[in-house]
């Protein structure tokens, strides 16, 4: 029996992909591994993680399908480049 991690990291490029732990899913794909996850182990955490040059829109689905899969425990993160803090 392998153990589930305590932390999933879900990706958002500024393409739009989106990857779980480092394979790209589809949306809903995202949306039933979490929840048969959180079914196994429901202290799980996600951590959204954009690049700075992601979509918004996109981060904010990302969130929503996180949320509805009974994710109670997740995170934001962002990566700014030295030029974003320039201005």
């Amino acid at each position: 029996i392998s153990r589930v991690p305590d932390e999933r990291v879900v990706e958002v490029t500024p393409d739009g992909t989106v990857a779980l732990d480092g394979v790209t899913v589809t949306l809903p794909e995202l949306a039933g591994e979490l929840s048969r996850q959180r079914q196994n182990y429901p202290a799980l955490k996600v951590v959204v993680r954009g690049d700075g040059e992601s979509s918004f829109q996109q981060i904010a689905e990302v969130l929503q399908v996180v949320r509805s899969s009974g994710v109670e425990q997740m995170g934001v993160a962002a990566r700014v480049t030295n030029e974003r803090m320039r201005r």
